[in-house]
């Protein structure tokens, strides 16, 4: 797999490990040699013999390997180390899969971290061993350093790229859990939504409060879709939050399918208003509420049927208010960040791209064209390769892969998705999203950045 991964994660990705970090895997102390019968197998040697996965101790490190001959064999400084004391991991195989490095993951599964080491989290991987390119010697469970599965035979440490992440179900959300993610509602309702019931950047001491940012959607989306994947977007909950977005979102509609950004703007004259229509990110956030609400909202239908009926250039589509003005009729210009835009201007800021329509597609159950598909791969590759401290993109590529593009039926679209996932954790540590929402929202306790850190 071409990538350019990041050799050393940032420090804000090192976290603390412990045996919960799945339902039913953990990590078990080893004495006297004794394999726990329920040990989960990383690989094989040559003559079939079960490696199963272990972590060493190395001082204040912990460094993944496989259990030979009743010790914890690993990779490290070239050389093959050989430690009595150590982990084995034990549970039953069906909390866990080894997925290919760049290949679809198992939706919602997450890879077990099964170490660390200065700047840096080791993650299990297992890779095959050959000798003079043909001769087969097993399959080796080791440690991701970069993205290359490093693990020790024969004495020496071995350094591959074609390798197996291994992948664990999500922990269930604990009831303290519950209780902390709840009492966030509480406070989002009480201070972190303005009168439209929009997400603000800031709190505010009391109803009536105005929109502080530019995406109210997108980052109303962003807190709804974590209640969703946390679980606990369920029942009454569910339920009251869909109809305030339907109510909040019916004051921004124009027609089915456009949208103003802010309420007030619903209520200018276009004739000789300069208004800013959605961008694609907020776009972006209304499918990403469709899909919190399992498609009840019809959002997503409503942009693809707009993007039909209103398209010029050949079949692009278009998004902005040129098709909505006080006299319903059409102009030849487009308002754009508060500037009038007219003639190729105009043309060039309206059109939407092959990969944002494919994600539509994606969306309504349909399947993306050939450039829109090339697009969505290129566009995660070359998101995926930012620099760590640019963050909205990713965070935008995380969303539209997690809710849309991983239910995609083409296997080309859902292995790009896999790479992206790798890449993040790569970069960012176990929990990704956190990561990069803990670097985006500068307040310590906005809900979004607080949420996020309960989600694998």
């Amino acid at each position: 797999m071409k990538s350019n991964l990041k050799k050393t994660l940032p420090a804000i990705a090192l976290i603390l490990f412990s045996s919960k970090a799945a339902s039913e895997i953990s990590w078990q102390p080893v004495t006297n040699g004794q394999i726990p019968s329920n040990a989960i197998q990383g690989g094989w040697e040559a003559n079939g013999t079960q490696l199963p996965v272990c972590r060493a101790y190395r001082g204040n490190e912990r460094h993944p390997g496989k259990v030979v001959s009743g010790r914890c064999n690993y990779g490290y400084g070239g050389r093959e180390i050989s430690s009595s004391s150590y982990d084995v991991l034990v549970g039953p195989d069906h909390e866990s899969s080894w997925e290919d490095i760049g290949k679809s993951t198992p939706t919602g599964w997450y890879p077990l971290a099964g170490g660390h080491e200065p700047g840096r989290i080791l993650y299990i991987c297992r890779a095959k061993h050959r000798q003079g390119f043909f001769t087969d010697k097993g399959v080796h469970p080791g440690k991701m350093v970069g993205n290359h599965c490093n693990y020790g035979y024969g004495g020496s440490e071995h350094r591959v790229s074609r390798a197996a992440i291994l992948y664990v179900k999500p922990s269930k959300t604990s009831s303290s859990r519950q209780d902390k993610i709840h009492q966030i509602i509480q406070e989002v309702d009480k201070y972190w939504l303005n009168k439209h019931g929009f997400m603000r950047l800031n709190p505010h001491s009391g109803f009536p409060a105005d929109i502080d940012n530019e995406n109210p959607v997108l980052f109303t989306a962003e807190y709804l879709f974590l209640l969703d994947k946390l679980g606990v977007l369920r029942g009454e909950l569910k339920a009251r939050y869909q109809q305030k977005i339907k109510n909040a979102i019916a004051k921004l509609q124009l027609e089915p399918g456009l949208f103003d950004r802010y309420p007030e703007d619903k209520h200018q004259n276009r004739d000789s208003v300069c208004i800013r229509h959605f961008s694609r990110d907020e776009q972006i956030g209304l499918v990403i509420l469709d899909k919190v609400f399992d498609w009840q909202l019809g959002l997503a239908r409503d942009l693809v049927n707009y993007g039909k009926t209103h398209k010029r250039l050949g079949g692009n589509w278009h998004y902005e208010n040129r098709f909505w003005r006080a006299s319903s009729q059409p102009v030849d210009w487009v308002c754009h960040h508060g500037e009038i835009k007219k003639g190729l201007a105009a043309e060039k800021y309206g059109i939407r791209t092959p990969k944002f329509r494919g994600l539509l597609k994606i969306a309504v159950g349909g399947s993306p064209d050939f450039l829109a598909t090339a697009e969505i791969i290129v566009g995660l590759k070359l998101t995926a390769r930012k620099h760590v401290g640019e963050t909205s993109g990713k965070i935008l590529a995380y969303l539209r892969s997690s809710a849309i593009l991983e239910k995609s039926r083409k296997h080309k679209i859902k292995n790009a998705v896999g790479a992206f996932y790798q890449d993040m954790l790569f970069q960012y540590g176990e929990r990704p999203l956190h990561a990069l929402m803990k670097i985006y929202f500068k307040n310590e306790n906005h809900p979004i950045r607080r949420l996020s850190a309960y989600l694998h």
